[in-house]
C-alpha cells in the first residue's frame, strides 16, 4: 500500500452512490456547458468549472417545488387554531343543555306528580 508506480497514474477509485427515485422523478447525467464534463442534472454548478448549470425548462403542467421563500410566505398564511375557544364554546353548550335537561326534568317530575294526586283522589261519578 502507498506504493506508486512509474509511469503510471495513481489508481483512482470512484464510490458509486444509490439514490433512490422518488415517484416522478428521473436522475440523468448531462455535459457542462463550459468544459463538457458529465454533471448531475440536479447540480447547481459544474463540480469541474465552477459554471452554473443551466436551468430546465419547464413545460405547462409540469410541477415543480416551491423556493424557500415561497414556503415560508404560505405557512405564515396558516390559520392558527385556537383551542381554548374551542373549549369555551363546548362549555357554553354543554352548560345550555344541562339546563335544558333539569327544565325538563323538572316539568316532567310536576306533571308525574299531579298525575298521582289524580289516581290517589280516584274519578267523580
Amino acid at each position: 500500500m502507498g506504493q506508486r508506480r512509474r509511469g503510471k497514474s495513481p489508481a483512482r477509485f470512484t464510490l458509486s452512490v444509490k439514490r433512490k427515485k422518488r415517484k416522478g422523478e428521473h436522475l440523468a447525467l448531462i455535459q457542462c456547458h463550459e468544459c463538457g464534463k458529465e454533471i448531475s442534472d440536479s447540480a447547481a454548478t459544474c463540480p469541474g468549472c465552477g459554471a452554473p448549470v443551466r436551468a430546465k425548462q419547464h413545460k405547462k403542467g409540469d410541477t415543480v417545488p416551491y423556493t424557500d421563500q415561497e414556503v415560508a410566505v404560505m405557512l405564515s398564511k396558516k390559520k392558527k387554531i385556537s383551542h381554548i375557544l374551542h373549549l369555551l364554546l363546548s362549555i357554553i353548550t354543554a352548560g345550555i343543555w344541562i339546563i335544558i335537561w333539569v327544565l325538563v326534568a323538572i316539568s316532567n317530575t310536576s306533571e308525574n306528580a299531579k298525575i298521582d294526586r289524580q289516581i290517589k283522589k280516584g274519578k267523580k261519578i
